[in-house]
């Protein structure tokens, strides 16, 4: 295997490879995203649930207090759901340069193998040129051969 297809495949593999571990990113960030959320609905409602029973209870500064817990809560929420975004922009963003590469990588390997082609034919022209002298160069020898005898 010539060095250019060698490269081609090596290049090849590690997109492949770098493609696979960015999914497998992806897949588990969005696991993690699913938790976060999946908690803060629990926790968003167990905090609800503990207001409405307070509130009858607790002064207004009390419940004003249980109020910024829950505007935090919810501000919380909102910053992971934003870094989730972020974070799945950014694979999608690695995963259309993979996509890029990959094509890069096989136009240039189609480029290589016609430039071989054409080395190939190249040679071959060169290697019957050669035979066709040699062939012309055995009859002169022969006759010359023949003429001396």
């Amino acid at each position: 295997m010539d060095p250019a297809s060698k490269e081609y495949f090596h290049t090849f593999a590690l997109l492949k490879e770098e493609l696979q571990a960015f999914k497998t990113e992806q897949i588990k960030l969005k696991g993690e995203i699913s938790k976060l959320f999946e908690e803060n609905r629990r926790l968003t409602s167990e905090l609800k649930e503990n207001v409405q029973l307070r509130l009858q209870q607790f002064s207004e500064s009390d419940t004003g207090h249980l109020e910024h817990k829950l505007q935090a809560a919810v501000a919380a929420k909102d910053a992971a759901v934003e870094m989730w975004q972020a974070a799945l922009h950014q694979l999608e963003k690695q995963e259309e340069l993979l996509v890029g590469k990959k094509s890069l990588v096989a136009a240039e390997r189609d480029e290589v193998g016609k430039r071989i082609d054409l080395i190939k034919e190249e040679y071959n022209r060169g290697l019957n040129i050669l035979s066709e002298e040699l062939s012309n160069t055995r009859n002169e020898l022969h006759k010359v051969k023949k003429e001396l005898e």
